[in-house]
């Protein structure tokens, strides 16, 4: 798995986003921009209060703590070593291991990105606006990372699959399907 330190990275921009938007909540207008569509255009706001102002960066901050949750488990999956192609077989824990781990912090460093911009957006930006493309952009990137991390999960498995076909040569198993 993943240091820990890319986890903690993110939480050190969390607490970064809530101090500044904090010292700046004077600033923030009255109604905000709660949702928008795909193009970026202001289509739910609410008026400025406590929960509309700090409400996505707590979201994102419980992703976060979720995301790294679920990290740590990856290790209590109950994985057993084909003792017949052993090196096979610690090698395919091993990298699905890595694979999985890999994944989950790209999406926590995605959704980390796409949270503290909107934590900070009333801030930064005074009207309802949110950068062109954005929403897009970061949708395109989760897509790309999860494709990726299921074609790499695939490409482990059969390797792991080829090792287990050309070992398994134990005439104990031709026998049992005589019988």
């Amino acid at each position: 798995p993943l240091p820990n330190v890319l986890y903690v990275m993110q939480l050190i921009a969390f607490i970064a986003a809530f101090i500044f938007v904090a010292l700046n909540y004077d600033n923030i207008p009255e109604t905000i921009a709660t949702h928008w569509n795909f193009e970026g255009v202001a289509d739910d706001f609410s008026q400025k209060n406590f929960f509309s102002v700090f409400s996505p960066g707590l979201l994102g901050l419980a992703i976060l703590l979720s995301l790294w949750a679920s990290s740590k488990g990856t290790r209590f999956f109950n994985t057993t070593v084909n003792p017949a192609v052993k090196d096979a077989s610690i090698n395919f824990i091993k990298n699905s291991r890595l694979i999985n781990s890999m994944m989950i912090h790209l999406i926590s460093f995605t959704m980390t990105l796409l949270f503290i911009l909107i934590f900070i957006r009333p801030v930064v930006y005074k009207d309802n606006y949110l950068p062109n493309g954005i929403m897009m952009m970061l949708i395109g990137m989760l897509l790309l990372i999860t494709v990726a991390c299921i074609y790499l999960q695939i490409s482990e498995d059969k390797k792991y699959r080829q090792a287990v076909a050309t070992t398994d040569k134990a005439p104990l198993y031709l026998w049992t399907i005589l019988l």
